[in-house]
């Protein structure tokens, strides 16, 4: 009776695990992808670092409108952390992200646009960004946006004291 017993608690335990435990991985939203990808993205004691997996679970996030997530995706493509660097790529993320106000996405973009990296350069589209990193972002973020809108004013008014010049 007892050795019938254990074989029984074994069998259900170990049908209890091969049905549930992939269920409760099914069930991970945005932010548990998202977190499980820093996990891979930065390493710890859990997991090695390893870009290609960060990349899967922020994928799945940003399939979710996470939008650190799809910034993260942006900055992977822009850098070429785990894939071939591709900033068309990198656009396409950031500009999910940016379109949820996420401001170091939208920074970025500025970024991109200004210098022509993956998009034509377009200084009116880079400074719309960099505005709206103004209006949304950290101090950090806030600091490289309000330079980069001074300089775009300094070299319209050289531009335009030039034209008065003359």
């Amino acid at each position: 009776m007892g050795n019938r017993f254990m074989k029984n608690i074994i069998k259900y335990t170990l049908l209890f695990c091969f049905v549930t435990i992939p269920l409760i991985a099914s069930d991970l939203n945005g932010d548990d992808h998202f977190n499980l990808g820093m996990k891979y993205l930065n390493g710890d004691r859990e997991v090695e670092k390893d870009y290609k997996k960060a990349m899967e679970r922020f994928l799945l996030a940003a399939k979710e409108n996470h939008p650190v997530a799809q910034f993260n995706l942006g900055h992977m493509y822009a850098r070429g952390y785990g894939v071939k660097q591709d900033y068309k790529e990198a656009k396409k993320w950031y500009l999910l992200a940016a379109e949820q106000n996420h401001p170091e996405a939208q920074c970025s973009l500025g970024q991109m646009y200004h210098d022509g990296r993956g998009v034509p350069q377009d200084l009116n589209e880079a400074h719309k960004w960099f505005l709206s990193c103004y209006n949304f972002g950290t101090s950090v973020v806030k600091n490289i946006a309000k330079k980069k809108i001074n300089d775009r004013f300094e070299k319209e008014k050289k531009r335009y004291d030039r034209y008065f010049e003359n």
